[in-house]
């Protein structure tokens, strides 16, 4: 994380991923989440943290917001009533407030949790003991439709 910051201070631009551990501390220790659009939104509905996506639709940066909030795959985020959405500066103090109201409601919470489960699916082992059995899985039935004296994969 010092490393973006560092990047941020000095002007530069670009993609950046945490180690999802210190992301996964940080949303435990956090009350209330506040971002523009970005995943991390779900990541904190999924530890029942209220979230709230600020759009700032009225800075000079805002061009990047309002080309992609209307696209599809934010529908279903936008739609479910305990993702608060602040459009535009004039929106934020009162959605704010309207945040803060959810910061320890376990039933809100909990609700939170449940409805964003559905962005996710979880799985019992890591992606790459997934990927590694899944192209396994690949080469062995490849292998099995090859003639018999044919070089086989491993």
């Amino acid at each position: 994380m010092r490393t973006y910051l560092e990047q941020v201070r000095d002007g530069k631009s670009g993609i950046h991923l945490a180690d999802y551990r210190h992301t996964h501390d940080t949303l435990c220790c956090i009350d209330a989440l506040v971002s523009p659009l970005s995943t991390i939104l779900i990541e904190g509905a999924l530890h029942g943290k209220p979230v709230m996506c600020f759009l700032p639709n009225d800075e000079k940066s805002a061009r990047h917001f309002n080309l992609v909030a209307p696209l599809t795959h934010f529908d279903d985020m936008f739609s479910m009533p305990e993702i608060i959405v602040a459009d535009g500066q004039s929106q934020l103090i009162p959605k704010l407030s309207e945040l803060m109201e959810h910061v320890g409601d376990e039933a809100f919470q909990s609700q939170l949790k449940q409805k964003c489960s559905f962005f996710v699916e979880p799985f019992d082992s890591p992606y790459g003991d997934r990927l590694v059995a899944f192209l396994e899985m690949i080469i062995t039935d490849f292998n099995s439709q090859l003639p018999m004296n044919s070089v086989r994969y491993e």
